[in-house]
C-alpha cells in the first residue's frame, strides 16, 4: 500500500534499545515524523470520529475531525513502512494536556497538542494502537517522546481500505520560510525587504519545480515490481521550504518532503518522461571548512584510513554539530550501535585525518554550516531557475534530468567558487533505473 504522501521512517536507537530491554528479545523500531498538515479524508473516518466522540460539540466537530483524520494517516504511514521494512514502525507524539500557542503564520491545521493526544488515547481503547509513554533518562535530557505503533488490527484495517485513502490537506496556503527558537518551538518575525526577497525566490523555484512531471519508484515495490508502478510526486511533496535557527543567519536549509525518499528510490526518479541525474558535492561540510581557511581539501575528506566512507561520514556530521567531545562520542556509539571505545577511536581518527580544521570539531559548527550550505544551495536553484532547469534540492546534491545535467554541473561549480573561492568535486549518480523504465 502507498498513503500518497511521502513520509519515511527511520530506526529509532533509543527506543529500540528501550524495547529489546524491555521484551526481552532484540527489536528494531522504526519512527516517521509525526503528520500534522493532512489527513485523509472518507466516510469512515468521519464515522470513526462519531463513533470515538459522539458528544462532540459543533465548536469542537471540526478539530477533533482532523486530528482523526491526521492520526489515521500517521497509523497508515506506521502499516506501511511497516511492511516495507518488516519492522514494527510508527511515529512520536507527547501525551500532553498542555496546548502551545503556535504563531498564525505557521498554523496549517485547527487542533491543538492535547487534542492531538485526546484522538489517540481514544484510537489505543479501540484497539488501533499500542502506547509506549516517552521519559527521561540519562545522557537524554530533553527526553524521549511518547512512542505509538499500529496494531495488528490497524494492520488488517488500514489494508482492507488502502484503495480508499485519499489526502486532504488543512490548508492551501503554506509558510515556507521558518524561523525556530533554541528548543525547536517556531518563533514569529516581522516581514521585511529581506524575508519577502526569499519567499519571493522559494515561490519562484518551488513553482518551476511542481511545473513539471515527476515519478519514482517506492522502495516496497523495487524488487517485486521491477518493470512499473511509478507513482508521482505530488506538489506538497515538492514544495520546500526554508528553516532558520533563531536568527536568519543560522541554519537556513530547504526541506521538501521529497527528501525523505531513500537514495534507491532517488535512482528511480523520472522528470517529464526523462531519466535523473543526482549530482553530489563531495564531502561537503569538511570542504567548505578547509575552503573557509583558504587551504584547498582533500578529494574526499571521508577517506579515512582504517574506516570505511559511511562511518566517517557519520563521525564528521556528529563531530561537528556536537557541544563536546563526550556529547560527540555518545551520539556516535548510539548512531553506530557501537562501544564508546569504537567511537572515541574514529572521532580521534578523523581528527588527525583533518588537523587543520580540527578546531571546528565539537564547536556546534552546524548552524554555521547550514548557513553556509543553504545561501549555496539557494545561489544554485536560482541560477538553475534562470536557466529554466527544474531542480530538487537534497542539501550537498541537486537533481535533475539528464538533459540538464552538464548546465547543472557548470552552475554547482560556478557557485561554490563564487563563494568559497575553490572548486568542488562533483559527483554524478546516473540513474540507471529510471533510465531502464523510461525506456
Amino acid at each position: 500500500m502507498n498513503t500518497n504522501i511521502i513520509n519515511r521512517s527511520e530506526v529509532h536507537h533509543q527506543w529500540s534499545q528501550t524495547l529489546t530491554k524491555r521484551l526481552g528479545k532484540d527489536i528494531k523500531v522504526r519512527t516517521s515524523r509525526l503528520i500534522n498538515n493532512c489527513g485523509i479524508t472518507a466516510d469512515w473516518v468521519t464515522a470513526m470520529t462519531n463513533d470515538l466522540f459522539p458528544a462532540l460539540s459543533n465548536r469542537a466537530t471540526k478539530p477533533t475531525r482532523q486530528a482523526m483524520q491526521a492520526a489515521l494517516l500517521n497509523i497508515a504511514t506506521g502499516v506501511s513502512e511497516s511492511l516495507t521494512h518488516d519492522q514494527p514502525s510508527g511515529f512520536l507524539c507527547e501525551l500532553s494536556t498542555a496546548s502551545r500557542k503556535v504563531p498564525k503564520r505557521y498554523r496549517d491545521h485547527d487542533f491543538s497538542s492535547n487534542m492531538m493526544a485526546s484522538v489517540l488515547s481514544q484510537l489505543e481503547s479501540a484497539g488501533f494502537l499500542e502506547c509506549y509513554k516517552g521519559y527521561r533518562s540519562e545522557g537524554y535530557s530533553k527526553g524521549l517522546a511518547t512512542l505509538w505503533l499500529p496494531t495488528t488490527r490497524a494492520t488488517d484495517y488500514i489494508s482492507e481500505l488502502s484503495d480508499m485513502i485519499v489526502i486532504e490537506f488543512f490548508r492551501e496556503d503554506i509558510e515556507t520560510l521558518w524561523l525556530k527558537g533554541s528548543n525547536g518551538s517556531v518563533i514569529d518575525y516581522e516581514d521585511n525587504n529581506m524575508t519577502n526577497e526569499m519567499r519571493l525566490n522559494l515561490k519562484e523555484v518551488n513553482d518551476l519545480r511542481s511545473s513539471v512531471n515527476w515519478f519514482y519508484k517506492p522502495q516496497g515495490l523495487l524488487k517485486t515490481h521491477p518493470d512499473g508502478a511509478l507513482l508521482a510526486i505530488a506538489g506538497r511533496d515538492l514544495t520546500f521550504k526554508r528553516q532558520f535557527n533563531e536568527t536568519f543567519t543560522k541554519g537556513g536549509r530547504f526541506y521538501g518532503n521529497v527528501q525523505q525518499l531513500t537514495k534507491e528510490e532517488r535512482s528511480t526518479i523520472i522528470m517529464d518522461g526523462e531519466p535523473t541525474i543526482e549530482l553530489d558535492i563531495k564531502s561537503l561540510h569538511p570542504r567548505m571548512l578547509y575552503n573557509l581557511k583558504g587551504i584547498p581539501a582533500p578529494v574526499d575528506c571521508y577517506d579515512v584510513e582504517g574506516y570505511d566512507r559511511e562511518t566517517m561520514k557519520t563521525v564528521a556530521l556528529i563531530a561537528l554539530n556536537a557541544k563536546s567531545e563526550l556529547s560527540a562520542i555518545r551520539g556516535l556509539s548510539a548512531k553506530l550501535n557501537v562501544t564508546f571505545d569504537y567511537a572515541r577511536c574514529a572521532i580521534e581518527a578523523f581528527r588527525l585525518r583533518h588537523n587543520p580544521i580540527a578546531e571546528f570539531l565539537f564547536s556546534s559548527s552546524w548552524t554555521f554550516l547550514q548557513y553556509q550550505d543553504s545561501e549555496l544551495a539557494k545561489d544554485i536553484l536560482t541560477e538553475a531557475a534562470n536557466h529554466g532547469i527544474p531542480v530538487i534540492p537534497v542539501h550537498d546534491s541537486f537533481i535533475s534530468s539528464v538533459s540538464n545535467g552538464y548546465k547543472l554541473s557548470d552552475i554547482m561549480h560556478e557557485e561554490y567558487e563564487k563563494r568559497f573561492g575553490f572548486l568542488p568535486v562533483i559527483e554524478p549518480s546516473l540513474s540507471c533505473l529510471s533510465a531502464g523504465i523510461a525506456a
